[in-house]
């Protein structure tokens, strides 16, 4: 894969990790469409599609935007 990364829901190559989320218990990266479908309506938590627990966005980010 030559250090590309993809998305754990949709399997896309993510070109973008500063708009990427990162689930550090279960090593899973998710693209921003991704996340916005796992978004929790009117808050700043999404939740791991594979271990389902819940993150905030902030602790989730692996870049932060300046």
């Amino acid at each position: 894969m030559n250090g590309e990364k993809e998305c754990k829901a949709c399997g896309e190559k993510i070109d973008d990790l500063i708009n990427t989320v990162y689930c550090f218990s279960c090593d899973a990266l998710y693209c921003s469409n991704c996340l916005e479908k796992t978004l929790k309506s009117g808050s700043e938590t999404w939740q791991c599609q594979i271990c389902h627990k819940e993150r905030s966005i902030d602790e989730s980010k692996l870049f932060k935007a300046s």
